[in-house]
C-alpha cells in the first residue's frame, strides 16, 4: 500500500531521529562525472540521450540534474536491493519515504515529467507501483514526494525518471535531488489510565508499557502546571474538562508517544433551602405568611388548594367560597431555571364557618365516578332556582371545559358529562349558582 503523507519538514524530524536514514539512492543528484557518457548508478531503458545538464535552469542541488537529451520519451531507472530490511519488510511495518524535484523549460506546451516507484518480490514480480505525476511544472523546481508502506515479500525497488517531450527537439523534462530512505518503524507502546472521583476531587493512575526509558507528564486540562508524573490527584472547580495523560520514551522521544484523554464533570455543590408557613384565619377567610431561608435569589408561590389563581408572593389573603378540605402550600426556589433548590411547606385547612347553607344557592355538589371514566355525572342540588354555570379548571386556574349554562330550578340536579377529551391529571369541577360558587376536585 503506498500513501502520500506527512509534510515534508515534519517528516524529515522523523528521518533525522532514525539510524537508517541514509539516502538509498546512488548517485540522486547526477552531479557524478560521466563514465563513457554515461551516468554512474543509472540504466537507460527508453532514449540513450541522457546526460547531465548544468545549467538553464540552475540545479536545484549541487551542480547538474538530470536531462533525457533530444528523444520524444526517456526513461532512466535504478534498482535498489531491500535485503537490509526483509524482517521489517515481511512484518509489515517497513515505510520508505521518497523526495525529488523536478521543473520542464518555460515553452507551451511544455514537456512532462514523471516519477514510477514500483516494488519488486525475488523472482522481479511488480508488487506495487506510485506514479508522481506527469508534471508540467516550468516557474521553478518543485518538489514531489510520498511516503509507501513495502508489501510483503518485497525484495527490490526501483525508481523510473519518465520524460515526455511535447515541444521542440530536445525533451525538457528535468529531475533532481532525488530521495529515498528507510524509515526506522516506531516502538510500540501502550498507555492504560485508571481514574476514581470524589465530589471535586480526581485521582488518576496512568501504566505505561514498550518505553525503555519512560516519561510521563499530566496535563488536568484546568490551566493548573503539567505534572510529570503517573499518578495524582487534583482538585477541580465546578465544571467539564479533558485531562490527558501522555506517556513517551525519554531515550527517543519520536520511538514511543502515547496520550489517553478522559472527560471529567464536576458539579457544583447542592443548595439547600427550607420554608416556614404560618397561617391565620379569619371565618373562611385565611392569611398565609412564608419564610425561606438558603437562597440569594429566589421566588416565593402560594396554591391555596381550591383551583384559584395561585399568589407570587411570601404573603397573600384568600377566601374559600365551599365548606371542605383544602391544602395551602407555599414553594420556595431559586430563580434560575433550572432550579438549584426547591422548598415546599403544607399546612390543611378545613371551612367549616362563614357560610350560612340556609342561604345558599347550592346545597350539595358531587361527581361520579371520581377519578373519571370516559362518562361521568355532576350531581348538585340547589335551595332555589339559579342561573348556573358548570366549568372544568385546571391546577393553574386555567378554564379547560365549560359543561353548562343554564338556568335551574330547586331541587337536585344531574348531568351527564362526556369527560372523553380531557387529558390525564387533577382539575376542579366549579359550579357556580348566582353568585356562589362550589369547586370539587376530581381525577382523570
Amino acid at each position: 500500500m503506498m500513501k502520500h503523507l506527512l509534510p515534508f519538514i515534519v517528516l524529515a524530524l522523523l528521518i533525522s531521529t532514525s539510524g537508517r536514514a541514509q539516502n538509498l539512492i546512488l548517485n540522486p543528484s547526477n552531479d557524478e562525472p560521466l563514465v563513457e557518457d554515461e551516468i554512474p548508478g543509472w540504466q537507460e531503458i527508453q532514449g540513450t540521450q541522457w546526460t547531465q545538464r548544468c545549467a538553464g535552469p540552475d540545479a536545484y542541488e549541487g551542480s547538474c540534474y538530470f536531462y533525457p537529451g533530444a528523444v520524444p520519451v526517456g526513461k532512466l531507472e535504478q534498482t535498489i536491493d531491500l535485503s537490509e530490511y526483509i524482517d521489517n519488510i515481511d512484518n509489515g511495518v517497513q515505510e520508505f519515504y521518497f523526495s525529488g524535484y523536478v521543473v520542464s523549460f518555460d515553452q507551451s506546451p511544455s514537456d512532462q515529467s514523471q516519477i514510477e516507484l514500483r516494488f519488486f518480490s525475488e523472482t522481479n514480480e511488480e508488487l506495487s507501483v506510485e506514479i508522481l505525476g506527469p508534471y508540467s511544472q516550468t516557474a521553478s523546481w518543485m518538489m514531489v514526494e510520498a511516503t509507501m508502506t513495502a508489501p510483503v515479500g518485497a525484495r527490490y525497488f526501483k525508481i523510473m525518471l519518465h520524460s515526455i517531450r511535447f515541444n521542440g527537439s530536445n525533451n525538457d523534462g528535468y529531475f533532481d535531488a532525488l530521495n529515498f530512505v528507510a524509515i526506522e518503524p516506531q516502538v510500540e507502546c501502550t498507555l492504560e489510565v485508571t481514574m476514581t472521583q470524589e465530589d471535586d476531587q480526581v485521582t488518576i493512575t496512568a501504566t505505561g508499557n514498550g518505553a525503555v526509558v519512560a516519561g510521563y507528564a499530566i496535563d488536568w486540562g484546568d490551566g493548573s502546571p503539567v505534572e510529570n508524573t503517573n499518578s495524582s490527584s487534583h482538585i477541580y472547580e465546578p465544571g467539564e474538562y479533558t485531562f490527558c495523560v501522555f506517556y513517551t520514551d525519554d531515550s527517543n522521544p519520536e520511538g514511543c508517544n502515547v496520550t489517553e484523554c478522559v472527560d471529567v464533570e464536576v458539579d457544583s455543590p447542592p443548595v439547600e433551602c427550607s420554608v416556614e408557613l404560618v397561617l391565620t384565619q379569619d371565618g373562611n377567610t385565611y392569611t398565609a405568611i412564608a419564610t425561606g431561608a438558603g437562597l440569594e435569589q429566589f421566588t416565593y408561590s402560594i396554591d391555596w388548594g381550591d383551583g384559584s389563581v395561585a399568589t407570587n408572593a411570601s404573603t397573600g389573603t384568600h377566601t374559600y367560597a365551599a365548606i371542605g378540605e383544602y391544602d395551602i402550600c407555599v414553594t420556595y426556589q431559586d430563580a434560575a431555571v433550572p432550579p438549584a433548590c426547591v422548598a415546599t411547606a403544607c399546612e390543611t385547612i378545613n371551612i367549616t364557618v362563614g357560610v350560612n347553607e340556609l342561604t345558599n344557592s347550592i346545597s350539595s355538589l358531587s361527581v361520579y365516578p371520581n377519578p373519571l371514566t370516559e362518562y361521568s355525572q355532576i350531581i348538585f342540588s340547589l335551595n332555589r332556582s339559579s342561573k348556573v354555570m358548570i366549568d372544568v379548571i385546571d391546577v393553574l386556574g386555567k378554564n379547560v371545559a365549560t359543561v353548562i349554562q343554564s338556568t335551574y330550578g330547586q331541587g337536585t340536579h344531574i348531568i351527564n358529562w362526556n369527560a372523553q377529551a380531557l387529558a390525564a391529571g387533577v382539575y376542579f369541577v366549579r359550579v357556580m349558582a348566582d353568585s356562589e360558587q362550589h369547586l370539587i376536585r376530581i381525577l382523570k
